[in-house]
């Protein structure tokens, strides 16, 4: 109630947990080994943030992490060049583990500012040709861009992490001294800096159908979505530009699915295959270099055979050739006899000449996917189809399959094909992989109830039995 202040905005909470860990051999049960082999540790994180919103679809966030950790001992690593290995019997230089038994407590403290641009931008084309039935079309285009910066917070964390020498050429590494604990050790502030782009696109159609008698326009969905976002590395050495994404989304039809996705890198590549920072365009290489491409397409096959009116007939329980309930087979009634029914055996089941009206309920869906790579030298292209669906032969029995093939490696994929049957307070079901590695069947019949889905009766052949 009331306006809105800058305080309604700050968010924070408190999360804390505990734990014990232990894992070892039963002979060494409650011995001070087992109690030395013993993990435990206590962590706790405190998240705060602030949404500061100077105007309309602009927005600034800073936030705050404190994030502790206790421990009952902490490792110490040192380089040991007269290390003598008991396994082997001879001296090796080696790093070794102390552990250091008794509390300490680590922390750090990591500040974190964004920012965030997203406006929306609209264009209406109308159609004013008479007789048109296109009556107009939106274009939607929202543009984005934002920023984060994160600064080096190393002073407002405890000293987690030393070096320790590794080889004999007096190389040093750094490592923590909560290595291998349950939390790990708390991420510390480190520079970071980034800007991203983002651009997406939205383009929807008014309509009138041919057999619309109302007169009103109804909206459709020309490209569901069509963006590209990329971002840039401020504080990188080299490589600053990500790669660029692309994406695609529409439906034709309202039942063909059509997707696609790409991304794009812009800088140059190598003879050895890696990426160097140089512009693609000032090696010929092209604006940019595609690295991915995937697309993807798949519809329902029974639904563009039968068609919208059948569709709507077989939500209906008496045009899918069943039984009504309540009603024997071949017995006359008055529910679902049509105006042109001239015998009084039309029925739900029967035809108006007494014969079966045996229509099954079916459906296929049909899905082809193409992929394309090339981060380096080599091109990898692979080509599947898939087919899946049912087939309901009465109310409580169904076939389910699914299958496809590999255009690459010129085989069939994974096919299984089962059956299920609804017992009512019971359910059957049959599974069946007839080749391939995987080649299997599972027979079940167990309770419906959830409370009791451990009462059933199961018959296999596991696919390791193949080998």
């Amino acid at each position: 109630m009331g306006k809105s202040r800058w305080y309604h905005d700050l968010t924070t909470q408190y999360t804390a947990s505990v734990d014990n860990k232990i894992d070892t051999y039963d002979s060494l049960f409650f011995t001070s080994a087992m109690w030395k082999s013993m993990k435990n540790g206590f962590k706790h994180e405190i998240p705060l943030s602030l949404q500061i919103r100077p105007f309309n679809n602009f927005s600034i966030s800073p936030s705050l992490r404190y994030t502790g950790v206790l421990y009952t001992q902490q490792i110490e690593k040192r380089w040991d060049p007269d290390y003598y290995d008991e396994s082997r019997g001879k001296i090796i230089p080696s790093v070794i583990n102390d552990t250091i038994r008794g509390l300490t407590y680590g922390q750090a403290l990591v500040p974190t500012v964004s920012a965030s641009f997203n406006p929306q931008l609209y264009g209406t084309f109308q159609f004013t040709k008479k007789g048109s039935r296109v009556e107009s079309i939106r274009h939607v285009m929202k543009p984005s861009i934002g920023f984060s910066y994160s600064p080096e917070s190393g002073r407002l964390s405890t000293d987690m992490y030393k070096t320790v020498q590794y080889d004999t050429l007096g190389n040093t590494r750094e490592y923590s001294i909560y290595e291998g604990s349950i939390y790990g050790t708390p991420s510390s502030g480190m520079r970071s800096g980034s800007v991203s782009f983002g651009l997406s696109n939205i383009v929807e159609a008014k309509v009138f159908s041919k057999s619309d008698t109302t007169g009103k326009p109804k909206k459709i969905k020309l490209i569901e979505s069509l963006s590209l976002n990329t971002s840039y590395n401020i504080f990188s050495d080299s490589l600053n530009w990500s790669p660029i994404g692309m994406s695609f989304r529409t439906t034709l039809a309202e039942n063909i699915n059509l997707q696609a996705s790409s991304t794009f890198n812009l800088y140059a590549i190598s003879d050895k295959g890696t990426a160097i920072s140089r512009a693609a365009v000032t090696q010929g290489q092209g604006l940019a270099r595609m690295t991915n491409l995937n697309m993807s397409l798949d519809f329902d096959l029974g639904r563009l055979l039968r068609g919208k009116d059948s569709d709507r007939q077989q939500q209906t329980m008496g045009a899918t050739g069943r039984q009504v309930p309540g009603q024997a087979a071949g017995e006359a009634g008055t529910e679902g006899t049509g105006p042109d029914s001239n015998l009084p055996l039309a029925t739900n089941n029967l035809d108006e000449f007494g014969y079966v009206q045996f229509e099954v309920p079916w459906s296929l869906r049909v899905a082809y996917n193409f992929s394309y790579s090339k981060p380096g030298l080599r091109t990898n292209i692979t080509q599947t189809m898939t087919l899946s669906g049912d087939v309901r032969l009465t109310p409580k029995t169904a076939i389910t399959y699914n299958t496809g093939y590999d255009f690459r490696q010129n085989e069939i994929t994974m096919t299984r094909i089962g059956i299920s049957r609804d017992l009512h307070c019971w359910e059957m079901s049959f599974s069946w992989i007839p080749v391939g590695y995987l080649k299997s069947w599972n027979f079940t019949i167990r309770a419906k109830a959830s409370m009791l889905q451990d009462l059933k009766y199961e018959r296999r052949k596991d696919y390791h039995e193949n080998y």
